[in-house]
């Protein structure tokens, strides 16, 4: 999936200026489920990463 078809998806909750709708984000989120399984495992994961 190019980012340009990812970018054509999104729809602004509220008029904003194209450029801000086109741009790529590394924190894009896609409109998919996750399934239990793995969301158990990241917050496993997450529960055994080491704290600050």
């Amino acid at each position: 999936m190019s980012v340009l078809f990812e970018a054509e998806q999104r729809q602004p909750a509220h008029e904003v200026d194209a450029l801000f709708v086109q741009r790529w984000s590394p924190r894009g989120f896609k409109q998919t489920e996750i399934d239990h399984v793995t969301l158990k495992q990241f917050f496993e994961a997450a529960r055994w990463a080491p704290s600050a």
